[in-house]
């Protein structure tokens, strides 16, 4: 646990200027809509293969079903393709370490954020070791703490409710594109969390 005299910890509080309320509104404009994409310069892929599949198919059979058969293959092809690299970064992002200014142990930030936080599109569960933010009832990113560094991780897959949805299949798309709305918020949240809990200490 990492001790701070007062002058320490006020210093944080002034260097933190957004309160909860602020990241309430904050919430408000980045959850509840649609940003941009960050697989969307991939989408291009769809053109790439339809097209390439239709006029292999067209040319291998010389007739209009071969082109539509092979547009529907490409389509596939596409699709694969990017939710390999969807996969890819989502890896990418649950491997990484994303530090916090000072620590507060799982319970102590779930009873905070508890207390002072609410948003419809963003509900916070507590579990045995780990905490888990459910982004509109479509995705869960765990948060896993850790106390020597002073950062935490965040895992993140489809609810269990979507993917039943899907039909037992998890989209990484989905995840990822979720997963790079939330994570600044749910950082924010813990750093304004373990900054005001350390505060009361």
């Amino acid at each position: 646990m990492v001790n701070l005299n007062s002058s320490s910890k006020d210093s944080l509080i002034e260097t933190n200027t957004n309160t909860i309320m602020d990241i309430e509104q904050k919430l408000l404009d980045t959850l509840s809509i649609d940003p941009p994409d960050p697989l969307a310069k991939y989408k291009k892929l769809y053109v790439i293969f339809i097209l390439f599949g239709a006029i292999t198919m067209f040319v291998a059979t010389f007739t209009p079903f071969g082109a539509i058969f092979g547009a529907f293959i490409g389509f596939g092809l596409a699709w694969f393709v990017i939710q390999g690299i969807a996969l890819i970064r989502l890896l990418r992002l649950n491997f990484t370490n994303h530090m916090l200014p000072v620590y507060a142990n799982q319970d102590e930030i779930f009873k905070y954020l508890s207390e002072h936080f609410s948003h419809p599109d963003l509900q916070i569960d507590n579990g045995l070791l780990s905490m888990k933010f459910i982004f509109k009832n479509k995705t869960e990113h765990i948060i896993f703490l850790n106390e020597e560094k002073k950062t935490f991780s965040m895992s993140s897959r489809m609810t269990k409710k979507a993917r039943f949805k899907r039909g037992g299949k998890e989209n990484s798309a989905i995840v990822y594109r979720n997963a790079m709305q939330v994570l600044p918020v749910i950082q924010r949240l813990l750093e304004n969390a373990t900054i005001s809990i350390n505060k009361k200490k």
